[in-house]
């Protein structure tokens, strides 16, 4: 099999959009397809084993309205069975909606509004390359609620823009507060919630360089991100830096740090990444180095073995199952 058409499988293993999906009606300029995954995963931590098995379902729908206009909707649901509840079968299922968009697009870009990626996303999917563990860094994973940037997430309530111009690649967007009832119900207020972010790329002609960089502000609280990669045949090499600057003095800045790298061999690619989340004047959120190996047995079947060593001191985390060691294997079906 060649190696291009693995690179090709492993980009849509890892996201499973619409272009591995099975078109199932393509009538009067209306096309609907139905796309997904089923994965079994088994995580071993600290001599135990855990179920992380899921599955996801996908429906994309696309309308021409004209010669340059058309509609397009997006919906992505996952099942999750979990047994980190310590009981033989506990019968519980997460069940998760990923996307739920609609918009419209021409040649010049598309407009979006629902449950999608933030625009930063195409900065992180630059190191969030592994089918075992990733992220771990670009966001920060101990901030609270009111103090998390979503927009480095999928976010709901989301207006996006997103186009290609050659080399030139954008994303922007707004995500507006949610509303709520007030205690005394007469009036409807906001969460604050409410902000916007922008992220670009761009590609250096034949010589394997992509540079990104982004910029969020939400709830008062500024993520800037920069990421690079370079593509050399069977070789990718990224690195991403983030600083998150909270308004709220209470809440420390934050820096994060990852590298990814991997290497194609036939059938076979093998991936290692570094993820760090460094906090001012407080113990990191992360800081951890991953392994793995996955085998393609074809374009939509693949397996995989992981392992992750988190160097975190069980002195930097509340619970000191949070600075062990992980290990993860799978298969993954994509359709």
């Amino acid at each position: 099999m060649k190696k291009s058409i693995i690179a090709l499988a492993v980009a849509a293993a890892a996201v499973a959009t619409s272009a591995n999906a099975a078109e199932i009606y393509n009538a009067d300029g209306t096309t609907a397809s139905i796309g997904g995954r089923v994965e079994a995963r088994i995580q071993l931590q600290d001599s135990e084993a855990n179920d992380m098995t899921r599955a996801r379902l996908n429906f994309v729908g696309h309308q021409q309205v004209t010669d340059d206009l058309y509609g397009l909707a997006k919906f992505e649901q996952e099942w999750n069975s979990n047994t980190d509840s310590g009981e033989a079968d506990d019968g519980d299922t997460d069940w998760t909606t990923r996307y739920i968009y609609a918009g419209i697009g021409t040649s010049a870009g598309e407009i979006t509004y629902g449950k999608q990626d933030g625009a930063l996303v195409k900065l992180t999917n630059f190191t969030d390359i592994m089918s075992t563990w990733g992220k771990e860094a670009s966001v920060n994973s101990a901030a609270e609620d009111d103090d998390a940037i979503s927009l480095a997430s999928r976010t709901d309530n989301y207006v996006a823009y997103n186009a290609d111009f050659d080399a030139l690649s954008i994303s922007a967007g707004y995500r507006f507060a949610d509303g709520s009832d007030s205690t005394d119900g007469d009036s409807r207020t906001g969460n604050d919630q409410d902000g916007y972010a922008l992220a670009a790329t761009y590609a250096f002609g034949d010589t394997g360089v992509v540079l990104g960089g982004g910029y969020a502000v939400q709830n008062e609280n500024a993520q800037a991100m920069v990421t690079s990669s370079f593509t050399y045949e069977d070789l990718y090499l990224a690195a991403l830096y983030t600083h998150i600057d909270y308004d709220d003095h209470g809440v420390e800045n934050y820096d994060g740090y990852e590298l990814a790298a991997a290497y194609t061999i036939d059938k076979t690619k093998l991936i290692a990444t570094y993820n760090r989340g460094d906090r001012d004047r407080a113990d990191d959120t992360a800081n951890t180095i991953s392994v793995e190996a996955n085998y393609y047995f074809t374009p939509s079947f693949d397996g995989y073995v992981g392992y992750r060593w988190n160097l975190l001191d069980g002195n930097e985390v509340a619970e000191n199952a949070n600075a062990q060691d992980q290990a993860m294997a799978g298969l993954l079906y994509t359709f």
